[in-house]
């Protein structure tokens, strides 16, 4: 429900999604997106021109995901306040957590976390035919070793405790948000450990 203050309340996952995702707040530096100032730069031109072979254009295109109706140029408006809100205080964090949580927050995605173990199957001698030629083959499951799976839940509690630590901020400081209310965080802490829990509680 909106507070008197008209404020929506969303979960910290909602409102960084809703920021990278569809404000695309990391892509507006001063008036202009990213990419261009760096093309832009070497070839010393000015913003919101283009290069002659249309590097420029391509590269608004392609982070805004869309071409510009008519081949011209629309300036950017700034981001809303909110959005700058949650992009001052992502800057705020190491620079891997960045941008795990800028990555993620532009999918609207959580990390993958790897919640099954590894497997690695291989049956000899139990093969299947295939028709006509009869070919056998042996039946083989890959997954992920340990080693990426660990990786991949490190990267998963890294991104997790910065949304957690960004949650904490706006609900102890609603005032820095002018249009939204942060109520919770929706992400599970350990999802890998749900399962092993529900393993063991069937295995018993």
């Amino acid at each position: 429900m909106v507070d008197t203050k008209g404020r929506m309340p969303v979960s910290i996952e909602t409102l960084v999604h809703w920021a990278y995702g569809k404000c695309y707040v990391h892509r507006m530096d001063r008036g202009t997106v990213g990419l261009n100032a760096l093309e832009a730069g070497p070839d010393g031109l000015t913003i919101w021109k283009s290069s002659g072979d249309g590097v420029i254009q391509c590269l608004r295109q392609a982070e805004l995901g869309t071409k510009i109706a008519g081949g011209g140029l629309v300036p950017i408006p700034d981001a809303p306040a909110d959005a700058q809100a949650v992009h001052a205080h992502v800057l705020r964090l190491d620079g891997p957590v960045q941008r795990l949580v800028i990555v993620n927050g532009g999918l609207g995605s959580w990390p993958v976390s790897r919640v099954n173990d590894p497997a690695l199957r291989a049956i000899p001698g139990r093969s299947r035919a295939v028709a006509r030629d009869q070919r056998s083959w042996c039946e083989v499951v890959f997954a992920d070793d340990t080693r990426e799976i660990e990786a991949a839940r490190r990267n998963y509690r890294l991104w997790w405790l910065a949304l957690s630590g960004l949650a904490a901020l706006f609900r102890s400081r609603p005032n820095l948000l002018v249009r939204h209310r942060v109520t919770h965080q929706a992400a599970p802490a350990w999802p890998w450990k749900r399962r092993e829990t529900g393993q063991r509680e069937r295995a018993a």
